[in-house]
């Protein structure tokens, strides 16, 4: 029911922390989608409307997506796109949903929710949303890890039904989509990487496939923090095109960060010896970590600043972001805002549920006491302006919702 998608049951066991620092109201609303926006008399599919978007999920799809097929009665075929996620991020599944439904002009797909996995899921299974919403859409916005090669095959299996009006196939097309499904997904380990694309990095796809598939963290030993992607060896081009778009960024000062010295120039910063990021390659796995602090500082916080998340993710990135910051500038090796700093990076791995952010506060505000009373400004005349705080701009699916 799409009134239930838009304003669903508030949960009263989640409390405001709208007077903490931890912050969660947000300033402006990316789910601006109303009842009668999902037109119930189906026109054109205009995927121009939602171009943004639209990148935002082919990298979420790169990420966490799963194209099936499914045989049973052992001439009926099926087929779903699905994504799978943590429980944690069912808001974002209703959103992608709407999303969907508003461009298709009625409701599509179906959410399941398995508490004791802790999971929830969307499936989007009607062949008819399939065949003119889902194919479209990634026709259009290409996949760029080995999904898209799952994604021709699962595009050739359905165009190889879509001959036959008749729910039970023939032998002959049954077997060559059943060919077909034995190539997909974990069956394929070996691709050949021509195969894929080698165009530029979009940041609206690279900002959703972080979203499913990067890792902020922090090492808790000496507080470093690190940008990290992992894939299968397979898809170890992405990690080279995702590494080379890093190193491309444009220098900017992260938030609240401002130089004191008015002759201060980014143009002047030379970022030396950055000619590539560090991949390693496991026997299935490859990795892609980037953990120059001033490659982190420069480049990748301003850029995931300026970007708009969607999932829990936000908190871990705003939390790294904190810590970046301090730790660039210096406040690690400082006793009290150290023992401060490490007590935070240890939340990091906890649960992220809403009985955390309170813990969050409390770290941050002492950290904010600390940086007033010794303030720490670097020889470029860097220092932090504005009070840290862990804000929910961009990502209040949840207060969105309930609206």
């Amino acid at each position: 029911n799409i009134k239930d998608i838009i304003n669903p049951t508030p949960n009263k066991n989640i409390k405001s922390k709208s007077n903490s620092t931890c912050n969660f109201n947000r300033k402006y609303s990316t789910l601006n989608l109303k009842l009668n926006q999902i037109n119930p008399k189906k026109s054109p599919l205009n995927l121009n409307s939602k171009i943004q978007f639209l990148n935002w999920l082919t990298g979420f799809t790169d990420a966490e997506g799963y194209f099936g097929i499914s045989i049973f009665r052992k001439n009926e075929v099926a087929f779903r796109y699905v994504i799978y996620l943590n429980l944690d991020d069912l808001n974002l599944l209703k959103y992608i949903k709407l999303e969907l439904s508003s461009l298709f002009g009625e409701e599509v797909g179906k959410i399941k929710i398995s508490t004791e996995k802790h999971r929830a899921s969307l499936s989007i299974f009607k062949f008819n949303a399939i065949r003119h919403l889902i194919i479209p859409i990634f026709n259009r916005f290409t996949l760029r890890t080995s999904k898209y090669l799952d994604f021709k095959d699962w595009e050739k299996a359905i165009y190889l039904k879509d001959r036959y009006a008749a729910t039970y196939l023939p032998e002959t097309t049954l077997f060559e989509i059943l060919k077909l499904k034995k190539g997909m997904n974990s069956n394929r380990t070996l691709i050949d990487d021509n195969l894929l694309s080698s165009e530029p990095i979009n940041p609206d796809w690279f900002q959703g496939f972080c979203e499913g598939g990067a890792s902020f963290f922090v090492k808790v030993s000496n507080l470093q923090p690190v940008f990290s992607i992992t894939e299968h060896n397979k898809n170890i081009k992405i990690l080279k095109l995702i590494s080379q778009f890093c190193l491309d960024l444009p220098l900017n000062l992260p938030e609240t960060i401002v130089s004191t010295k008015n002759d201060f120039n980014l143009n002047d910063l030379s970022l030396k010896n950055i000619t590539s990021n560090h991949i390693q390659i496991f026997e299935t796995k490859s990795n892609l970590a980037i953990f120059r602090n001033d490659l982190i500082f420069y480049k990748i916080l301003p850029f995931f600043e300026k970007q708009e998340f969607l999932s829990r993710k936000n908190i871990d990135f705003q939390i790294w972001s904190i810590l970046a910051k301090l730790r660039f500038l210096g406040y690690s090796n400082k006793k009290n805002s150290k023992v401060l700093m490490s007590s935070l990076a240890r939340s990091m791995k906890d649960p992220r549920d809403f009985q955390t952010y309170d813990t969050y506060a409390i770290l941050i505000n002492d950290l904010n006491s600390i940086i007033k009373s010794q303030p720490i400004i670097l020889k470029t005349g860097l220092t932090i302006t504005n009070d840290l705080n862990i804000q929910n701009k961009n990502n209040n699916i949840k207060n969105d919702l309930k609206k």
